[in-house]
């Protein structure tokens, strides 16, 4: 990337850095900080004398120091597991942010969380309520809940035959040769030796 910037002459300086050594500008240079795909990395460790917590800490330490007095940051991140999602989350609150986290699609493949900071001396002072504008619809309900209420509503479950007879259709508008529904369309197979 920064080869392409080079050729392409782009405008302002451009340096290479490990996120995971810290963040190296001025203290109170940004107002916000916006991070996409970036911090599940830093919970890898490249060697035996790094820790991932270590890597975390430099890192929020850091942006922390790097964003203005009422500045915010939101960092949205891949987390493997609910232990990764913990570990970023109280770094960042160690390193001083008021700090949230936001789950979009929560449950699927297509789940994105967010971790939503904001330093101290702003009207919110570690709240983050009402940080994120316009996302007020947006659901943070773990995938179990939402699974078990999309079934309550009667909406259709992946396997079904409404779900099935729905991605068939999908298919053939894609111009797919599909098998024809039947009444045995969705239904589960016996296991039989």
């Amino acid at each position: 990337m920064l080869a392409v910037a080079l050729e392409k002459e782009v405008e302002g300086d451009l340096f290479l850095a490990d996120a995971g050594q810290g963040v190296p500008f001025r203290p109170g240079t940004f107002d916000a900080a916006i991070s996409i795909s970036a911090v599940q990395w830093l919970c890898n460790a490249e060697s035996s004398e790094e820790t991932p917590a270590g890597r975390l800490s430099r890192f929020f330490n850091g942006l922390y120091a790097s964003l203005r007095r009422g500045g915010r940051a939101v960092c949205q991140f891949y987390p493997k597991n609910e232990e990764q999602k913990r570990m970023v989350s109280s770094a960042a609150v160690r390193a001083g942010f008021g700090a949230g986290l936001l789950e979009d699609d929560p449950g699927t493949k297509s789940a994105k969380t967010y971790l939503v900071l904001t330093v101290g001396g702003g009207e919110l002072d570690g709240d983050i309520t009402g940080v994120v504008k316009g996302m007020e619809g947006v659901d943070v309900m773990d995938g179990r809940r939402r699974a078990r209420d999309k079934a309550k509503r009667g909406e259709e479950r992946k396997g079904s035959k409404a779900w099935i007879i729905r991605k068939k259709e999908q298919m053939e508008k894609k111009g797919k040769v599909v098998k024809a529904s039947s009444k045995y369309t969705g239904r589960k197979r016996k296991i039989t030796f």
